[in-house]
């Protein structure tokens, strides 16, 4: 039976950039069954506080595509500090 990975794709746009990268990445591993959870329009540090805390109680995987200067650094200090994948 595969193995599900959850791909937190998070984006302060629509994410189509996030979702290719999540796609690429997934195709790299063939025995692994992905699920996609598309979470775009993120605008507040509240908003991406309440996706990442998702993505790290269910071990999942961030990607992300914030153009945000300070959305952007706040999602790789979160990562580091909980010590979470994330691209």
């Amino acid at each position: 039976m595969a193995r599900t990975i959850n791909f937190y794709i998070l984006s302060d746009a629509v994410g189509e950039t996030a979702m290719q990268l999540a796609h690429a990445v997934a195709a790299q591993f063939p025995r692994l069954t992905p699920r996609y959870l598309r979470y775009p329009f993120i605008k507040s540090h509240h908003q991406l506080h309440e996706v990442l805390d998702k993505a790290k109680e269910d071990d999942g995987v961030v990607i992300n595509t914030l153009a945000t200067s300070d959305l952007a650094a706040d999602s790789v200090a979160y990562a580091e500090k909980n010590r979470r994948p994330q691209l």
